[in-house]
């Protein structure tokens, strides 16, 4: 689930068969991957949780589009298992689990290797010889290990949720390819590029996901009924998203209120984001803040992580911070630049103690730490965008550009979803000025 958020003076775009992809019945639907460049009324892909195989939750779980890309195929049998691809995975349901099936793996027992080089940079695989004999937890650290000679790699793969569970074990070095443009790590079910020099596509030093899916298709690996296009499906709303406004908050909130789990407790809520650049030609003193949050609605505090983009007579700085509201933010040792794209996480641990962590996904470096927060009620997740309070008075909203959050996903009852899901109530926030003019608003 994405969301924008721009400093406007107009209404925002309805959500619904407007856009290139939006909210159906049980899922969402999807053009961009579907060879015409997606957009308003084409023909695209459904991801869903129909007939009970929970494609579409997996999905969100596994972070969305971020991490997976966009669907590439329709849901399709083979054997004993129903599978669909995405640009970056392919996601497999063995009839009580949906998985990320070993695509490299696969790739390299139908003899690719030389191919999946020359084509598409991805190394061949080391020997298992020296597994025999191994327990799988000796196997695990045998491979983890060869991570450790790029930091940079090792760090993007340990970002994930669950990289094991997403990636599989790494099976190659990693490798330099392309003349030493970029060194690749081949992973059962996935490859990481850390691209050593600036591409059209990519910053020097920015890792990314290889995709995957799209070498399958090329490959003529998925069956050819799979890729067939559909209709857009009638659009709707997974439950309803009321609007409200604030004085310095724009985005979007999650409460048990208004949907299906009056007594809903919010333990864990993500988001992705790239650090806005600021204009400060415009507002020499200003700010805008970007986080994720449990609390702050119903309760006394916030449990937050984020980015600040300010001003300061002119100059712009950037950093990242956590909080525990209603203590001060507090600056984390995490340099980070404009347009680095930003992962972060609020989670409950039990108790008072919450987890807060942020990963630059553009450098690989990440901050992690656990806090106390006396008096929170896990009543709410945000996905914010803030005119922060400064020596207690709410800071000139400095000018950006839209600021797009995506990923973002909450746990309520150990149920994960998008702020759609029936199970929590949306509500959209307009960040208002004294006098009620819109200053920012989310879409």
């Amino acid at each position: 689930m994405g969301m924008v958020i721009g400093q406007l003076m107009a209404a925002p775009p309805a959500l619904a068969a407007s856009a290139a992809d939006y909210p159906i019945q049980d899922g969402h639907f999807y053009t961009e991957a579907n060879g015409h460049g997606g957009g308003l009324g084409q023909w695209g892909y459904s991801i869903t949780d129909a007939e009970g195989i929970p494609f579409w939750t997996a999905f969100q779980q596994f972070g969305g589009v971020t991490i997976l890309g966009y669907p590439i195929s329709q849901r399709y049998r083979a054997g004993d298992f129903v599978y669909q691809a995405t640009q970056k995975a392919l996601l497999q349901w063995d009839g009580r689990n949906v998985t990320v099936a070993n695509v490299l793996d696969q790739l390299h027992d139908k003899g690719f290797d030389s191919l999946l080089q020359a084509k598409f940079l991805v190394p061949p695989p080391l020997g298992t010889s020296v597994d025999t004999g191994l327990s799988w937890g000796m196997i695990e650290a045998r491979h983890l290990q060869l991570l450790a000679s790029s930091p940079l790699l090792q760090a993007a793969y340990f970002s994930a949720p669950n990289p094991l569970l997403l990636y599989g074990v790494p099976t190659s070095a990693p490798t330099m390819e392309a003349n030493g443009a970029v060194t690749v790590v081949r992973l059962q079910r996935a490859f990481l590029q850390l691209w050593n020099t600036a591409q059209p596509w990519a910053a020097a030093n920015q890792v990314t996901i290889g995709n995957a899916g799209d070498i399958l298709k090329s490959l003529h690996l998925l069956p050819t009924p799979a890729l067939t296009l559909h209709a857009p499906p009638p659009a709707t709303t997974a439950s309803a998203i009321t609007a409200t406004s604030s004085n310095n908050w724009a985005g979007y909130f999650v409460t048990p209120s208004t949907g299906n789990l009056p007594t809903a407790e919010f333990t864990d809520v993500k988001g992705t984001w790239a650090v806005p650049q600021v204009d400060c030609t415009k507002n020499p003193n200003s700010e805008v803040g970007v986080w994720v949050g449990l609390d702050g609605v119903e309760s006394p505090t916030v449990e937050q992580a984020g980015t600040s983009s300010r001003c300061r007579q002119g100059v712009a700085q950037y950093s990242a911070w956590v909080e525990i509201f209603p203590g001060d933010p507090h600056t984390v040792d995490l340099a980070i630049t404009p347009n680095d794209q930003i992962s972060a996480e609020v989670q409950y641990l039990g108790g008072q103690l919450f987890r807060l962590s942020l990963t630059d996904l553009t450098t690989g470096r990440s901050f992690a730490a656990s806090y106390n927060a006396p008096g929170a009620n896990l009543s709410s997740a945000e996905w914010i965008v803030e005119a922060p309070l400064v020596n207690g008075t709410i800071a000139t909203l400095a000018t950006f550009s839209p600021i797009t959050i995506s990923g973002a996903t909450v746990t309520a009852d150990g149920q994960a979803g998008s702020i759609t899901n029936p199970h929590w109530g949306a509500s959209q926030v307009e960040m208002d000025t004294p006098t009620g003019t819109p200053w920012a608003r989310a879409s």
